[in-house]
């Protein structure tokens, strides 16, 4: 007798977890959909697009500023001494290199 109440309180017990494991529903989901709708991530991003205005408004300051320094320097150019001249060539090529560093620098580091 308690034999027979063992196996059917077993089976009760089997049935149950058995059913219960039928229902278990496996899910996925698309993290990067994810992680573009938290508002942590919206702010990094206006963050770097706000950086990345910043930067390339500085580095079209800095060219527009080495274009107008070699145009008045060929305006110059009968004006002063050709050792000057070439001497301020050299500058105006120094600082050429420096702003083109820069540039290749900010875009990589704000991509």
């Amino acid at each position: 007798m308690i034999f027979k109440k063992y196996v059917v309180t077993m089976a009760m017990v089997l049935l149950a977890f058995g059913s219960e494991a039928q229902q278990l529903k496996v899910g996925y989901i698309n993290t990067q959909e994810l992680i573009l709708l938290m508002p942590e991530v919206k702010t990094a991003n206006d963050s770097i697009q706000a950086t990345r205005q910043r930067v390339e408004g500085r580095i079209k300051s800095m060219v527009d500023e080495l274009r107008l320094k070699a145009v008045n320097l060929e305006k110059r150019k009968n004006d002063i001494a050709p050792v000057q001249y070439d001497k301020e060539v050299q500058l105006l090529e120094a600082e050429e290199k420096r702003s083109g560093n820069l540039n290749s620098s900010a875009s990589r580091n704000l991509r």
